[in-house]
Formats: structure tokens, sequence, C-alpha cells
């Protein structure tokens, strides 16, 4: 479903990849339908060794939000969130981390629960940050979800338009409201540890449409890792 977006004399698209992308050198063409002139990019898609992280959950607080009812409510109200997004973007600045902690969870992690490997991998990042901690917007857009989900807790989506959204998870406050428009930077919410959650942290992911995207190249043009997180949230 690629797709041109106009921002002034900017054309962007996104095309996302996924873990089974194989890594190596590909060439985009793109021809100018007007013209016949014909514009080449490479994309360098690089290897990357993506962690396994081990969780121990209570087993109440895992056999009361990893249910069938749970997962239902999930396809029903979140799913839908990220499927219309405004043709024209509501930002013009950079984005930024919606707060600041410490990384225990990175993207695109594999998990075993309880002993028990899981299938998917983590679709963000995870930073632990003291109870009711600022949780603030990424960017400047509009609430499409901001309601209690039993998987998720307290959960917030916000569309940046042209197919880019925001996610924020586990919140303990909900400070917005489903068609707000936010701006960068504003409070939406505080750090909590509601749904399937080991403490208080955010999960913080973007995505286009419904395809996660590792939130660091977005905000600082890099993933972000155990390894550099601290040197990037300066």
């Amino acid at each position: 479903g690629f797709k041109w977006y106009a921002s002034n004399d900017v054309l962007r698209g996104y095309i996302p990849t996924n873990y089974h992308t194989k890594p190596g050198i590909y060439i985009l063409k793109f021809i100018n339908s007007k013209t016949g002139h014909t514009t080449t990019k490479v994309i360098d898609i690089t290897t990357r060794d993506f962690k396994v992280q081990y969780l121990t959950v209570n087993p109440t607080i895992e056999a009361n939000t990893r249910t069938a009812e749970a997962n239902a409510e999930y396809r029903k109200y979140f799913n839908p969130s990220r499927e219309v997004s405004s043709p024209v973007k509501y930002y013009t600045g950079p984005f930024i981390l919606p707060t600041k902690g410490r990384l225990t969870t990175e993207f695109g992690e594999t998990r075993t629960v309880n002993g028990a490997p899981t299938t998917y991998r983590h679709a963000g990042l995870d930073i632990a940050a003291p109870l009711n901690s600022s949780v603030l917007a990424t960017n400047t857009g509009r609430v499409t979800l901001s309601m209690p989900l039993i998987l998720t807790g307290n959960s917030i989506v916000i569309d940046h338009g042209q197919g880019l959204f925001s996610v924020y998870f586990h919140l303990e406050k909900l400070l917005v409201s489903h068609g707000d428009i936010v701006e960068r930077g504003q409070l939406i919410g505080t750090v909590g540890s509601t749904g399937f959650s080991t403490g208080p942290h955010l999960h913080f992911t973007m995505s286009h449409y419904g395809v996660n995207i590792e939130p660091g190249y977005i905000i600082y043009g890099e993933s972000i890792t155990k390894n550099n997180y601290l040197e990037l949230m300066k």
C-alpha cells in the first residue's frame, strides 16, 4: 500500500521492512511519469543481533491480562486506532522521546515469560521510570485512542499524519481524550504499571499504520539499544 505524500516541495513515502528482509543492498527506482526522469535510491539493509529477554511475571497478573477476552478487546479497539491517518502531517518539528529512564527492553527482542517462549517480538521500547513520571507527546498529532485495555493497560495512540502513529502503553493516568489535538512535548499521561506489566514503565513505539517501527530511527536516526540509550537520552 505504498503512497506518496506531498509536504511543501518534498514527496515523502514509507516502506517499512520486517525481520525477514534479507540484509543487503536494495535499489529503488522512481520514475517521473511526466518527464521520464529516473531517480535511484540505494537502501542498505543491515543485520541486527536481537536480544532475548527472560521475564518472570506474577502468575495472577498473567492470568488476568493474557486472556482471550483481552486479545479480543485489543483487536476491537487498538487495531482500528491505526487504520485511518490524516493525509496532511500535523507536525513540523522533530520527534522527541516521551519519557526518560532506564531502557529495559529493546525493539524487536524475543521473550521467554515464566519459562515459556513467546511467538512475538517486542513491538517497541520499554523505558522504566518512577510511577507517575511525565509522559509527553512525541510530536503534534490527533489522539485516536485513549482508554484502558486489559492487555496494555491505560493506552494512548496519536496520529501524526501521513500514516505515522505513536503508541503509549501501561500508563497510570490518561490526560488526553479521543479526538484531542496534542502538541509536541504536551503532557498526555504518566508512567504506570497497568495491564500486562512487571513494574512502572512506558512501552513506547511508532508505526506506519499497523507496521511497528523502531522509534529510534524516527527520533535519533538510529536504533535505541541498551548500549547507546544513555548517550542518546542526553
